[in-house]
């Protein structure tokens, strides 16, 4: 009698835990889609708007170098004009320098973090498909 139920609780027993591994390995998978979709509209709002931003900093900047080249230059009081705004072009520049590298760095830290999810995912596949029922 006791084998009986022995038997009965261990079969019971393992078709929960493969129950519970396909449960997880269901989860892993929804979860991982759906954050790869969200870390790339995140990516692709933020490419989207740093272009926009430079893209106004362009245009800005076009305006103004046009206008400087349209009037004439005196040389005592533009040319010190003319330095100001050449020393602020470098600092703008300088500044989406800094964010490009900042959204690569961002994009490097996903892209690893992705491999991570991907070998982790990997890793549960094996040890669910241990699991026979």
């Amino acid at each position: 009698m006791k084998s009986i139920k022995v038997k009965l609780l261990v079969a019971i027993i393992t078709l929960f835990v493969v129950t519970l591994a396909a449960l997880a390995g269901l989860n892993y998978w929804q979860a991982k889609k759906i954050l790869t979709k969200d870390i790339e509209v995140e990516i692709t709002n933020l490419v989207q708007n740093s272009g926009k931003e430079i893209g106004m900093w362009l245009a800005g900047t076009v305006t103004e170098m046009a206008a400087i080249a349209r009037s004439p230059i005196s040389v005592s009081g533009n040319l010190k004009e003319v330095e100001t705004i050449s020393r602020e072009i470098l600092s703008q520049a300088q500044t989406v320098s800094a964010a490009t590298e900042e959204q690569s760095a961002s994009m490097e830290e996903i892209a690893s973090s992705s491999q991570n999810l991907a070998e982790l995912a990997e890793q549960l596949q094996n040890v669910v498909s241990r699991f026979k029922v």
